[in-house]
């Protein structure tokens, strides 16, 4: 099962911080059922506002999410590394912060991913990573999955992106043409 959402640095420092401020209550000699009921109200106040977040964040994916469209090459040459990419659209009101992870071959040598960038509203944005086959035959890129910054930066909405893709990977020829062996020099 996959985990719709992540909690972010922020989110978990919050809670961190209402536990910090309910033991140190405690520690400075405020009574158990004070510190109780400040931690129940503050705990249900930190769930309204993360609730809230989750729905805003929803309701603006659904109402214009990112589109992701791969550039590939129509095939590729075992060993030899290219850069390859591909662009987020935006066609929504709001801007993105997005942690985009490019689901490759497990035959393939990454680097560069995954990618961190802003989309505005309103634009296309590209990246780009290195890749290197390492063998030769079909190569599967699943699609892509895209880890989206809430409204309020509390969570990261998990969010798959695109189609999958077969891309063809050949022996690497020029370089079995420079071998002076085979090509018959």
């Amino acid at each position: 099962m996959t985990i719709p959402f992540l909690p972010t640095r922020r989110a978990i420092g919050s809670v961190a911080a209402l536990a910090f401020a309910a033991g140190a209550a405690l520690l400075l000699g405020a009574s158990t059922a004070v510190v109780d009921v400040a931690a129940i109200v503050a705990a249900g106040a930190w769930l309204l506002i993360a609730g809230t977040d989750l729905a805003l964040t929803r309701r603006a994916w659904h109402a214009a999410p990112l589109r992701w469209q791969r550039e590939l090459p129509p095939a590729l040459a075992v060993g030899l590394e290219r850069t390859l990419g591909g662009s987020l659209a935006n066609g929504g009101d709001r801007d993105w912060q997005v942690s985009l992870f490019e689901h490759v071959d497990a035959s393939f040598e990454v680097s560069g991913l995954p990618v961190t960038l802003r989309v505005p509203k309103g634009s296309i944005a590209s990246l780009q990573y290195r890749a290197r086959p390492t063998r030769r035959g079909s190569a599967v890129f699943a699609p892509a999955e895209a880890r989206v910054r809430s409204v309020c930066g509390l969570f990261e909405m998990r969010h798959r992106l695109g189609a999958e893709a077969v891309l063809r990977v050949y022996p690497n020829f020029a370089a079995v043409a420079r071998d002076p062996v085979v090509a018959g020099a």
